[in-house]
């Protein structure tokens, strides 16, 4: 078979997904630059139709010529150019066709774009993806940001059963974020700065109020604005007070009577408990051998610590309470053994626990905790540290959502023809 000129446009016609509206007029390679440029114009005859609307329009101008970058054919930067005809509308007035490789106002091509973000996904910076692509970082970050604004679009949130509400750092100090997951899909859903009242209530805004509607269930720890906020925005749901958030501050509590404990055995020049920090607070079955014998040996010993411990430890059990009245009975013979314990942290952390028993108590009702939203956390510490920290909290929500929050991000489903 001969292979015309004509042949070979209309092969790179195909090959490029210009439509049948549209057809390559002219390709060149230019070797020493290493780029495939190929020249596209819309056909003689083809009716115009209004971008807005879908009507005919009257044939107005054709603009400037434009350039997209295509995906590299053999080693070689592809690169469509094309003068976009305008038609005028009685409606719209005078509007550009939509070309159908490009979404409106890129700079690249839909194919681009897409495999853009699949190597963004994979790198796990920016950065990374800028080399291995060949394209700026700013260019990469606005093609990641609107990849997670139309995720955000396309996204149906239904049957969401149960939600976690954690604050996870973001900058230096003193700098939080608020992060709204859904526990089931283990997917962030939003993320909004700080962790005041107004910052919850913005992150249940963005999710919508049909959502939320049909949530059964949150974990969160105690945090009252979390808490307000919450049973303001979805008054059917129940709090259910996280665990882990429970077994944290028992563990701070231990920690604080050793160093209290350490300070008074060191006015006497007793080292006991020099060094022995991490032991009160690790979890004994992660311990090596070596940290399992110091530790036995510091059990054996009659400290105010090895009793605090054994309080914490002890409570572990309540979340193995067959019910909700099991629990009740449990907590309350607790209870008591931490107020007797003489021991100010334990018995503070014991009034807490009893002050929020109710939402912690719910736990025997949906047996959810924030188990998800931990693992989320250690990702998105990830993110954080590939990206060796976010300037703007904008870019810190783009990059969570972008790689955690489930979304269908193809620039292919959204572009559409009328």
């Amino acid at each position: 078979m001969d292979i015309t000129e004509q042949s070979v446009r209309a092969h790179y016609g195909e090959l490029l997904g210009v439509g049948k509206d549209w057809e390559v007029k002219k390709v060149a390679i230019d070797h020493g630059g290493r780029e495939l440029n190929a020249w596209v114009e819309w056909k003689e005859g083809r009716v115009l139709k209004c971008p807005e609307c879908g009507r005919k329009s009257a044939g107005y101008d054709r603009m400037k010529e434009r350039t997209w970058r295509h995906l590299d054919a053999c080693g070689y930067s592809t690169l469509l150019h094309a003068r976009l005809p305008r038609g005028q509308c009685q409606e719209h007035g005078v509007l550009a066709q939509r070309p159908p490789w490009a979404e409106p106002g890129s700079r690249f091509t839909l194919a681009f774009e897409a495999y853009a973000l699949e190597v963004m996904l994979a790198a796990r910076s920016v950065s990374s993806a800028c080399a291995l692509l060949g394209v700026d970082w700013e260019t990469l970050a606005r093609m990641r940001t609107r990849a997670v604004e139309r995720g955000l679009r396309r996204r149906q949130l239904v049957d969401i059963k149960y939600l976690g509400v954690d604050e996870k750092s973001f900058g230096r100090g003193h700098s939080y974020g608020t992060v709204v997951n859904d526990l089931e899909a283990k997917r962030v859903l939003e993320v909004v700065p700080n962790r005041e009242e107004e910052s919850v209530r913005e992150a249940y805004r963005r999710v919508g109020a049909e959502a939320l509607a049909q949530v059964a269930a949150v974990a969160m720890d105690m945090w009252a604005p979390y808490l307000k906020v919450t049973r303001e925005c979805l008054p059917q749901a129940e709090v259910v007070h996280d665990k882990f958030h429970v077994s944290g501050f028992l563990s701070k509590a231990v920690d604080q009577v050793r160093r209290r404990e350490h300070g008074e055995l060191r006015q006497v020049g007793d080292e006991t408990l020099k060094g022995s920090k991490y032991l009160w607070l690790k979890n004994p079955d992660q311990m090596n051998n070596q940290q399992t014998e110091d530790f036995a040996a510091l059990l054996s010993i009659n400290l105010k610590a090895g009793r605090a411990w054994a309080l914490k430890e002890t409570f572990n059990e309540f979340w193995h309470c067959a019910n909700t009245g099991a629990a009740v009975k449990f907590f309350k013979k607790w209870f008591g053994r931490a107020k007797r314990s003489q021991l100010a942290p334990i018995k503070t952390a014991a009034d807490k626990i009893k002050r929020h028993l109710p939402n912690i108590l719910t736990y025997f009702q949906h047996q959810i905790t924030n188990a998800a939203t931990e693992g989320l956390n250690s990702f998105i510490q990830a993110i954080k540290a590939n990206a060796r920290g976010f300037r703007k909290f904008d870019n810190y929500r783009i990059a969570i959502l972008f790689y955690l929050g489930k979304l269908e991000m193809s620039p292919f489903a959204a572009h559409t023809k009328p």
